[in-house]
């Protein structure tokens, strides 16, 4: 296997090259850089791994995970899909349960104690259990989820299972 941390476009550069050599290892890269960008590229397809610490993007049929298609499909025209986009929405489905109670007038204490409020939340099932302390580290197992593309597509290899790290064992 060989990890490749460079952006979604040398990822297909460096693995073209490596395929003029005739060499076809399995590669993996940080999860950011898995992308729908990557599905068409023939030395990638078969031949790449990843992980991503929320949802897995492509995933679809559970009440979360179809809103958040729904969502991409009426406005992510253009958009780069990938492990970032489900990064980044459910960060936002996190301050929309943290700031779900905001008094009025809003204010930062208000959206603080909002997050402190979060306890052993999987947000509908994107991410692992997550937990907030007041003036603390937020409390949360190192979890993800795997990815493999494959006829160019992204697929779960394990059927969208969370993968966590056992405490004392490398995950």
């Amino acid at each position: 296997m060989v990890f490749i941390a460079l952006d979604t476009n040398a990822v297909a550069r460096f693995a073209a090259a490596c395929a003029r050599q005739n060499y076809r290892p399995v590669f993996s890269t940080f999860s950011t850089v898995a992308s729908d960008g990557l599905k068409t590229d023939d030395n990638l397809d078969g031949h790449m791994v990843a992980s991503s610490p929320v949802f897995p993007y492509f995933q679809s049929g559970t009440p979360a995970t179809d809103e958040f298609q729904q969502a991409l499909r009426g406005f992510g025209s253009g958009l780069r899909v990938g492990v970032g986009t489900g990064v980044g929405w459910t960060a936002g489905k996190l301050l929309e349960r943290a700031t779900s109670g905001l008094p009025e007038p809003p204010s930062s204490d208000a959206v603080l104690a909002g997050l402190w409020a979060v306890k052993h939340d999987t947000l509908n099932g994107l991410s692992a259990p997550l937990s907030f302390v007041a003036e603390g580290k937020p409390v949360s197992p190192g979890c993800w989820y795997n990815l493999v593309l494959r006829d160019r597509a992204w697929a779960s290899p394990d059927s969208y299972q969370l993968n966590c790290e056992t405490p004392g064992r490398p995950g």
